[in-house]
């Protein structure tokens, strides 16, 4: 039974409207260069139009390559796999609701089949999202994690929900729009109502679920929910393409409690976080264009994996979800980036559904080629490849000159920023609207500051870097941008910046982020400077001589690493021997807190904090944690025990979760719990970790014990790890040198001195 479309279905922006045919790759061709030359004349915008012969040019560059290029099979392989989910995942009773956008290939597909009467369907794709849903979707997630924590049942997690309902008028509103969202649009009129999404790790379910199960049973009345004479009982179901569950096609039970992510935590890591994974090259499983005769699922999994990126080879079968999910995260490769746009997109500042931009609407329409194909191909098991034709392909003489009169740059500054924008194609014309301007004058902006060839060269040799960059330089407004890159050469120095972008593009974009943050840091008063030592002052040489350098100046001095007691005497005596002797009066200021905080002294010698050990209850706690875990005991003091991982997959998620786990059972005990690396002599140096460390105190009850005395005072710390053994220490006010150690402690120190006006003796 169909109902009267809305604004709110989405069914006629997704309709493809083209004939249900094979196309090859010099249809394809043909049609995008026919769309293009028919949106041009009438698109006023001149960047709009770059993009617009920016997408087509790079669209036919691709899959008309000869021999076939890796993005045109990575095309084929990810849309042949749509036919197979939807035949499992879609049901024929009741209504489909495709989640959009990202369920959108799946959704075109399904249109496609039940048109050619393969799987007969009632199928809708609505705009359910955290945008839309925002409050709905952050309460639903505080709410599940808290359920996980404390191990609720799914009916506490809703009794909350349903608390938070009454008490927050924000959410209220939101979950109320949504049920009258699907109460206009029909959808209420069928028993039986299938969500569907691409990737989901349960939240939105969770949240859909809860709008249609509480009004079905309730309504609300003088701010009170009371249960309706009548209630209906929808049977709500739902499915996904590959949740995160490790599966690939999977009709979901609502269990999705105690289903955690296994992909948040690392899906937009640069390279520089998972070159230690060994990489290995698997050989291909040549698949013909649209030959679906031979297709089943284990062998797109096969073909699949050898365009995984390296972390993933060890982790199977992550690497088939990377590709399977690539229109939705970019960043992991090149691959990860295929994100052919959508004919809508979410528009924050009015809050509504909008048109996209011509150039993702041509991306739209290819996508829906090689889904007809995928299609056609699934119902008919082509045996012979579609015959190709040859195409002439347009040249950037025609961009370029778009980009000089927007712009107002030189013919050849214009090429140099057109080579970039066409090797980042996927980040550039499918960027949202409301970023492209941002991202487009911050390019500019860093061409201009380090050279229009050598970004160029960059953008070509180093492109994933690159994709993290403009990931992470789109949404930061121009003149902040510029200010921010003034901040970074002023401190570090230009020649450091540029080898952080050229070279550690992840330090980079975190730097330019807190750059101004920085500034106001550095240009406070300092009269006490807090540093870790390994990654920080390391060469221990060249920290000495900076440390003494910090002394002559009158600046007081404290370490808090995890080095041992015997290591930080010995610098002491080096540091005592560097101070010249009109400062000896200094060192009795000058204080190591070692084995993190376990115990301190000063340079003179003089006890600060006597060493205390792990008491035993604690250790017979940690023993018997250690024998659930791959982790045996390859150090052990009284007040310390270091436990390594046994296992051979360098499975970095496992040490990290393991680390948590005792954070969580000896918390109150105060221990210092960090990731860290130990005996790596016959191990991979490239590691980030291959134990844990725990302490009879850690690195926050040293900072805290250090000011409690007030010749401590106005401090800053400065550590190279913020994100595992400096986290405690590190917070808004400090500097993190991470990714360049001495170099970037040396430039801060020298920023610091310079800016000091202190009298010296």
């Amino acid at each position: 039974m169909k109902y009267n479309m809305n604004n709110d279905i989405l069914n006629d922006d997704y309709c493809h409207k083209l004939e249900l045919k094979p196309y090859s790759f010099f249809d394809m061709a043909k049609m995008l260069q026919i769309s293009a030359s028919r949106i041009a004349p009438v698109e006023r915008d001149i960047f709009s139009k770059y993009l617009l012969f920016l997408r087509r040019d790079y669209l036919i560059q691709e899959v008309c390559a000869k021999p076939q290029s890796d993005y045109a099979k990575a095309l084929v392989g990810i849309f042949s796999i749509s036919p197979f989910i939807v035949q499992e995942i879609v049901s024929t009773k009741g209504v489909n609701i495709f989640l959009a956008r990202d369920a959108a290939r799946d959704f075109v597909t399904a249109q496609i089949m039940d048109t050619l009467g393969l799987k007969k369907n009632e199928s809708y794709i609505l705009y359910f999202s955290r945008k839309n849903l925002k409050n709905v979707y952050s309460i639903t997630t505080k709410l599940i994690c808290e359920a996980r924590i404390n191990h609720l049942d799914e009916r506490e997690l809703y009794r909350k929900m349903n608390e938070e309902f009454i008490v927050n008028a924000p959410f209220r509103d939101e979950v109320t729009n949504a049920y009258s969202i699907l109460e206009r649009c029909g959808m209420l009129n069928y028993e039986e109502i299938r969500f569907i999404d691409t990737w989901a790790s349960g939240t939105i379910f969770y949240a859909l679920h809860f709008i249609i199960k509480l009004f079905d049973e309730c309504k609300y009345e003088k701010g009170k929910l009371v249960n309706k004479r009548n209630p209906l009982n929808h049977k709500v179901s739902f499915a996904v393409a590959n949740n995160k569950e490790r599966v690939m096609v999977v009709e979901t039970p609502y269990d999705y409690l105690h289903v955690e992510s296994e992909f948040n935590s690392w899906w937009k890591l640069p390279k520089a976080f998972y070159k230690h994974y060994k990489y290995e090259k698997k050989s291909p499983i040549f698949i013909r264009s649209f030959n679906c005769n031979s297709i089943n699922i284990q062998q797109i999994q096969d073909w699949y994996r050898s365009y995984g990126i390296p972390f993933l080879y060890n982790i199977q079968p992550r690497d088939f979800c990377d590709l399977l999910t690539a229109q939705i995260y970019k960043g992991l490769n090149h691959f990860g980036s295929l994100n052919f746009g959508h004919p809508i997109e979410w528009d924050d500042d009015k809050k509504q559904i909008v048109a996209s931009s011509n150039a993702k609407k041509i991306g739209n329409i290819m996508r829906n080629m090689f889904l007809i194909n995928a299609v056609i191909g699934y119902q008919n098991n082509y045996t012979k490849p579609i015959k190709q034709k040859k195409i002439q392909r347009a040249t950037k003489e025609q961009r370029i000159p778009l980009l000089v009169k927007k712009f107002g740059l030189t013919k050849y500054k214009a090429s140099m920023l057109d080579r970039v924008m066409y090797d980042n194609n996927e980040h550039v014309t499918t960027c949202h609207s409301s970023m492209i301007g941002n991202l487009v004058q911050n390019i500019i902006i860093t061409m201009n500051f380090f050279g229009y060839r050598t970004i160029a060269e960059m953008s070509h040799a180093e492109n994933y870097n690159f994709q993290y960059y403009l990931n992470g330089i789109k949404s930061i407004p121009t003149h902040e941008y510029k200010e921010n890159l003034n901040i970074l050469s002023s401190v570090y120095t230009k020649k450091i910046v540029q080898k952080m972008l050229l070279q550690d593009t992840y330090y980079f974009v975190k730097d330019v982020l807190q750059a101004k943050q920085m500034k106001i840091n550095l240009h406070r008063k300092i009269e006490t400077i807090v540093f870790d030592i390994d990654g920080t002052l390391t060469p221990i040489e060249e920290g000495v001589e900076l440390i003494a350098k910090c002394i002559e100046r009158n600046m007081n001095i404290a370490f808090i690493t995890g080095r041992p007691r015997s290591f930080c005497k010995q610098m002491a005596d080096d540091l005592s021997k560097k101070i010249p002797v009109q400062f000896k009066n200094a060192t009795d200021n000058i204080l190591f807190y070692c084995s993190n905080g376990s115990e301190a002294f000063s340079v003179k010698g003089n006890i600060y904090k006597k060493r205390e050990s792990i008491p035993i209850n604690i250790k017979r706690k940690l023993y018997k944690l250690f024998n659930t875990m791959d982790l045996k005991i390859t150090s052990e003091r009284d007040y310390r025990i270091i436990a390594t991982y046994k296992g051979t997959d360098n499975n970095a998620n496992r040490l990290f979760a393991y680390m948590e786990k005792i954070k969580e059972e000896v918390k109150d005990s105060e221990l210092g719990v960090y990731l860290i690396k130990w005996n790596m002599v016959n191990l991979d140096k490239n590691l980030p970790f291959n134990s844990i460390d725990i302490c009879s105190s850690s690195k926050k009850i040293a900072l805290a014990h250090l000011l409690q005395n007030e010749s401590f005072k106005n401090y800053m710390v400065i550590g190279d790890d913020p994100e595992n053994s400096d986290r405690e220490i590190i917070g808004k006010n400090d500097m993190s040198v991470e990714g360049y150690g001495i170099s970037k402690t040396r430039a801060v120190i020298n920023y610091i001195l310079a800016n000091r006006k202190v009298k010296t003796p």
